[in-house]
C-alpha cells in the first residue's frame, strides 16, 4: 500500500487517472518512479479543509499536494531555476529538475520531493528561505516513499519521532519480532 489510508481516512481525494499521471509526466519530461505512480493513482492529493498530513524533518507539516498542484510547483520552480538571475540560488538550495514535489508548505516554503531518478525521498527548501537560513537546502528524508510512509505511520502511533531532526536509523518496529 502506497499510503497509510487508514491513518489519513476521510482526508484524501480519490486517486489521479493514469492518463492525467502519464500526461504529467509527458509535461515534466519524467518517468515517475512506480511507486510516485502508485501514490497518485492512490490519492490526488488531500482534501482542501483537511489538516496537513505530510511531515517532514523539524516536524513541518505540508499539504499532501494533488498531481495537478504537483506538476504546477514543479513546472514553476522549474523556470524559477532556469532564470540567469536565480539560477546559482536555486543550484545551491540542491534543486534538481527530477524531484517532484507531493507536499508544500508555503509558509515555510518547504517541500516533499521524490527524486525521478532513484525514488529517494527529500526535503527541499526553496531558495528564498534557504538564504536565510543555515544548513543544506536539500536533506535525504527516505530512501523511498514506502520507507517514508512506514516513518510517518510510525511518527504519527506515537513509535518513534523520526522527522524531530532528521531520519532515524531504522529498527525493529515496537511489537513486531
Amino acid at each position: 500500500e502506497a499510503a497509510p489510508r487508514a491513518l489519513w481516512g476521510q482526508h484524501l481525494n480519490q486517486g489521479a487517472d493514469p492518463a492525467a499521471i502519464d500526461d504529467a509526466e509527458e509535461r515534466l519530461g519524467l518517468k515517475f518512479p512506480a511507486p510516485l505512480r502508485e501514490l497518485f493513482q492512490y490519492a490526488d492529493g488531500q482534501q482542501k479543509e483537511a489538516p496537513d498530513l505530510l511531515v517532514v524533518p523539524k516536524n513541518r507539516l505540508l499539504r499532501f499536494l494533488s498531481l495537478r498542484e504537483s506538476r504546477d510547483l514543479a513546472r514553476y520552480w522549474r523556470d524559477q531555476a532556469e532564470s540567469p538571475i536565480q539560477s546559482k540560488w536555486w543550484a545551491a538550495a540542491g534543486w534538481r529538475q527530477t524531484q517532484v514535489p507531493i507536499g508544500f508548505s508555503s509558509r515555510f516554503s518547504v517541500a516533499l520531493c521524490v527524486s525521478c531518478r532513484v525514488g529517494r525521498v527529500l526535503r527541499f527548501t526553496t531558495p528564498e528561505v534557504q538564504a536565510s537560513h543555515s544548513g543544506p537546502g536539500t536533506t535525504h528524508v527516505a530512501d523511498s516513499l514506502q520507507a517514508y510512509f512506514q516513518d510517518l505511520d510510525d511518527h504519527f502511533a506515537g513509535a518513534r519521532q523520526p522527522f524531530v531532526v532528521g531520519p532515524a536509523v531504522r529498527g525493529p518496529r515496537p511489537g513486531s519480532s
